[in-house]
């Protein structure tokens, strides 16, 4: 009988280890899932975003500075979580033209700069989305 009594103690306890051990399994596994799913959302949010600066780069204006970028991409995104640097410098835009706060596929948004102050010569915009997706244009102003 005490033989059955410790077999039973044994076995309750390498049971109760076995499933302490799964907890711990399962718990990693789910967040491993996670970080998967949160990953391959933000790859497939890049992959589907795409913009273009339209200006000619031969009429740009000192002051003010407007910038048309258009979203040639798959995706809404957001206008206020633009990036817009010229010469390698964020700057603020003075006014956003667009007709929602959501930039559609197909749309233009219109930024601009009253007074950018850029002295003449070779100058460079890079306007940045939300998930990081870029495209830039260089442009002169003359002398």
């Amino acid at each position: 009988m005490a033989e059955a009594v410790t077999e039973m103690i044994f076995f309750i306890v390498a049971v109760s280890l076995a499933a302490m051990v799964i907890g711990a399994v399962m718990v990693s596994v789910d967040r491993m899932n996670d970080a998967m799913s949160t990953t391959s959302t933000q790859i497939y949010d890049q992959m589907s975003t795409k913009i273009k600066i339209v200006n000619d780069p031969a009429s740009m204006n000192s002051s003010p500075l407007i910038i048309y970028v258009q979203n040639i991409g798959e995706g809404y995104l957001n206008i206020n979580a633009i990036t817009l640097m010229i010469d390698n410098k964020p700057k603020e835009c003075d006014k956003y033209v667009l007709d929602n706060d959501f930039w559609v596929p197909s749309s233009i948004l219109c930024l601009e700069l009253k007074y950018p102050r850029l002295p003449p010569g070779l100058h460079r915009i890079t306007v940045i989305t939300e998930n990081g997706v870029t495209d830039f244009m260089e442009f002169r102003i003359g002398a």
